[in-house]
């Protein structure tokens, strides 16, 4: 898996749907979760995306995953499902290792088969892919997600 990666860019700040659509010759990494859909906005079926993990997909206007469903956007699953007010029951538990394990090496697999493809990869705000303010993935996941991305490159 360990392939050589562009450069990487650490964003300065969160970006918008239209900068990375705008932005082709960069990858970016994007959190996001399992059930692939937040947001209400149609993602097009003719999307990589949408032809990986099924129809019908939808971004949100706000949070990394604004970018789902681009075709230089990729992720990484820091959360398990999408449960609108209810947050808590939608994070990665304990007993969810192994399927964390398989969607997060699939997930890192897809984009170093793509990373040939850019000039550099870009990483969300803060540099670093742990969730941010909304997951809250178990210590041990971090670690374990932190060694594959180093494996991969990215770190």
């Amino acid at each position: 898996m360990m392939l050589p990666i562009p450069v990487i860019k650490k964003s300065q700040k969160n970006w918008t749907r239209s900068e990375v659509k705008k932005d082709s010759t960069s990858l970016y990494i994007f959190t996001d979760n399992t059930v692939r859909t937040s947001g209400r906005y149609v993602i097009s079926s003719d999307s990589w995306y949408c032809k990986k993990y099924g129809s019908p997909k939808y971004y949100p206007s706000i949070t990394s995953a604004c970018i789902r469903g681009l075709n230089n956007a990729f992720p990484i699953s820091t959360m398990k499902y999408y449960i609108p007010n209810n947050i808590d029951n939608a994070q990665w538990k304990i007993d969810d290792f192994g399927l964390f394990a398989a969607t997060i090496t699939d997930e890192i697999h897809t984009i170093s088969n793509a990373v040939d493809n850019y000039d550099r990869v870009v990483l969300p705000y803060r540099g670093k892919i742990d969730g941010g303010p909304i997951s809250k993935m178990p210590e041990v996941f971090i670690k374990y997600l932190d060694s594959l991305l180093s494996l991969a490159g990215i770190y």
